[in-house]
């Protein structure tokens, strides 16, 4: 049961990544343009999206360690939650608040959106991997030590 639980909050937290990345963040666009408020409302929805990271990645690194640290399974997801929410703490307290008082569609703002999405990128492959391991149901773990 902690396993599943562990799972289910790692694969809510992908699909939320990958919802704000591939649905979310490209219809706003469409729909808003490259205004202000389009600027405010990806940041908004972003920074609420990682904090419920931040809470998926918590109960993901708690029950990992519950469940045993001493396996290679364990480990690498806690490594991958911790990654992630690292990623989205630096995206959430540098990146946005710069993009944020950057006009849009000038170099900066490029390249900031550029550093953004590397970032996201970063979160998004750590917590896919931490969700990807978690689902896979071996029956042989290599334990630690």
């Amino acid at each position: 049961m902690l396993g599943f639980a562990r799972t289910f909050a790692l694969g809510i937290w992908v699909g939320g990544m990958l919802t704000f990345a591939f649905i979310f963040a490209p219809t706003a666009f469409a729909h808003i343009g490259p205004t202000a408020g389009f600027a405010d409302t990806i940041a908004a929805s972003l920074s609420s999206l990682t904090y419920f990271g931040f809470g998926c990645a918590f109960i993901a690194i708690v029950l990992s360690f519950i469940l045993g640290i001493r396996t290679v399974k364990n480990v690498v997801i806690m490594l991958g939650s911790l990654i992630a929410a690292i990623a989205g703490i630096i995206e959430l307290t540098t990146i946005i608040p710069i993009m944020q008082r950057t006009p849009l569609q000038t170099p900066a703002y490029e390249a900031l959106h550029h550093t953004s999405s590397a970032i996201y990128s970063v979160a998004l492959i750590a917590a896919a991997t931490a969700f990807a391991i978690a689902a896979w149901d071996s029956r042989r773990e290599t334990h630690l030590g």
